[in-house]
């Protein structure tokens, strides 16, 4: 194309919100999501294993028709950083009719980890088995500290 009349090239064309990469994962922002899905939840929610700039991650996609409940998870998640027993939230994107929230990837569900400690105690039978705590780790903590999420 020919350069503008103030001698400057013209500016690239924007780069599409979504596209589907060679692999297969849906790419959106940093974000790429795969097809294995992790889970469901209210309102269309849909829990996808996905990729932060190569981490793993848990790629929750909601309707933006619902996009407050989403700054709501949101604010809670941040007000709760750092606390042991609440995953961290990572990053949002936007593409289409779809707000995604990248994550902590945790290493089971909550139902494997209650039958891992009911295992663990032999059927909790009879009160005579210890309590015991979650297997660790029940949440992989590979994160990065929020300041560098937010850079």
């Amino acid at each position: 194309a020919p350069p503008s009349e103030a001698g400057e090239a013209p500016s690239p064309p924007p780069a599409p919100e979504y596209y589907h990469d060679k692999e297969g994962y849906l790419c959106v922002g940093k974000l790429r999501v795969s097809t294995q899905r992790l889970g469901y939840g209210s309102l269309g929610t849909i829990v996808y294993r996905g990729e932060l700039e190569g981490r793993p991650v848990a790629i929750k996609r909601m309707l933006r028709d619902y996009h407050r409940a989403a700054d709501r998870e949101i604010s809670l998640l941040l007000e709760s950083d750092g606390h042991p027993h609440v995953v961290r939230y990572f990053v949002q994107e936007k593409a289409g009719e779809f707000v995604f929230l990248a994550l902590q990837l945790c290493a089971m569900t909550l139902h494997e980890a209650v039958q891992a400690v009911t295992k663990s105690q032999g059927g909790g039978g009879g009160g005579t088995a210890k309590r015991k705590r979650l297997p660790p780790p029940l949440q992989e903590r590979q994160g990065r500290g929020r300041e560098e999420r937010e850079a």
